[in-house]
């Protein structure tokens, strides 16, 4: 099964799961601008859902499920919301870890006014010693990433998302040296809105007004 498959699969299920449960799992799956908890929080509940913002967890591999993972998110003055996938200390026993997980905006539509996407996504890390490495793969609809990220000895990604993209499949991988340790890992995706497309009306009245424009600019020359 492509990713594009998993993706739409695992979002329509756990959609599903949030209308029949309701807060069944409320200890762990809050709304709030802070979610706190563990990857096994995270993997027994299998989606944390803040505001419009559907995480959910696919698969990982040789990461300890006590490390810590927090949600935020961060509302700005122009609209825009910034939301944070914080990720915990991983050492080298740790080294060639992933963890693969979506986000999607589950609202994308705000009152029939404006869409919501993603706009950019960002890799940081903290680090000691040297030799640690983080990698973020961004896909859509296709096995192929549209965009990767690196964070090395705690330098940071970022890059802007196009496509007017309101689900995403990261895959993230990790490499420890014996001397390095990763404090933190941060990952962040911007989400803001896009006009919605003009209507024919609009486009109309536009159009007109432009005839006119010209029109009275001929008869001025003349």
């Amino acid at each position: 099964m492509n990713r594009y498959l998993r993706i739409g699969a695992t979002v329509v299920a756990l959609l599903v799961a949030l209308a029949v449960v309701g807060n069944a799992r409320a200890a762990f799956v809050t709304s709030g601008d802070t979610i706190t908890g563990t990857l096994g929080d995270w993997v027994d509940a299998g989606y944390v859902q803040q505001q419009d913002k559907l995480w959910t967890y696919v698969t990982s591999s040789d990461l300890d499920l006590a490390t810590s993972i927090t949600f935020t998110v961060d509302a700005l003055a122009d609209g825009t919301y910034i939301h944070t996938l914080s990720i915990g200390g991983i050492d080298y026993t740790e080294s060639g870890a992933t963890l693969d997980y979506t986000i999607s905006i589950t609202t994308p539509n705000n009152n029939g006014l404006n869409n919501f996407v993603f706009q950019s996504a960002t890799l940081d890390t903290t680090t000691v010693g040297v030799g640690s490495t983080a990698i973020k793969a961004l896909y859509a609809d296709s096995e192929t990433p549209f965009l990767t990220l690196t964070s090395t000895d705690g330098s940071a990604a970022t890059s802007a998302i196009t496509g007017d993209l309101t689900t995403l499949y990261i895959a993230e991988s990790w490499t420890v040296e014996s001397n390095g340790y990763i404090n933190q890992t941060f990952n962040t995706f911007t989400e803001g809105a896009i006009p919605e497309p003009l209507s024919i009306g609009v486009w109309t009245l536009l159009l007109a007004c432009v005839g006119v424009s010209v029109t009275l600019r001929r008869r001025h020359k003349a």
